[in-house]
C-alpha cells in the first residue's frame, strides 16, 4: 500500500469515527488501516496485564485479542477475548491477572 493510500484511508477513518480500527488501538503498527472495520470499542483493560494486538479471522466475522499478565502474575480466565463484527460487542469476560509465578 502506498503513502497516498494510507493518508487517504487515514482521511476517511477520521470522517467516520464510528469505525475502529486495529490502527487506533495499536498506532505503532504498520497495518493496512482499512482492513479492519468494527465498532467493538477498546478490549477492556485489565490490573496488572495487557493486551496483544488485534488478529481477524479469514471470514472477516471475528476480531481477538489475547490477554497477558505482567511478570510475577497468573491468568485467571480466556486468555482471548472475541469481537463479533456483526453485533460489535466483546463476547465474554476478560481475564484477570492474580499474583501470584507467571505460567510458562
Amino acid at each position: 500500500m502506498d503513502q497516498y493510500s494510507i493518508e487517504k484511508n487515514l482521511a476517511r477513518i477520521k470522517e467516520q469515527p464510528e469505525q475502529r480500527t486495529r490502527q487506533e488501538f495499536y498506532p505503532g503498527l504498520s497495518i493496512n488501516v482499512g482492513s479492519v472495520h468494527t465498532n467493538c470499542f477498546r478490549p477492556p483493560h485489565i490490573e496488572n496485564g495487557s493486551t496483544k494486538p488485534l488478529v481477524e479471522d479469514e471470514g472477516d466475522e471475528l476480531v481477538s485479542v489475547t490477554y497477558v499478565c505482567n511478570d510475577g502474575f497468573t491468568l485467571q480466565g480466556e486468555a482471548e477475548l472475541l469481537c463479533m463484527l456483526e453485533t460489535d460487542e466483546w463476547q465474554g469476560e476478560p481475564p484477570t491477572c492474580n499474583p501470584g509465578t507467571t505460567k510458562l
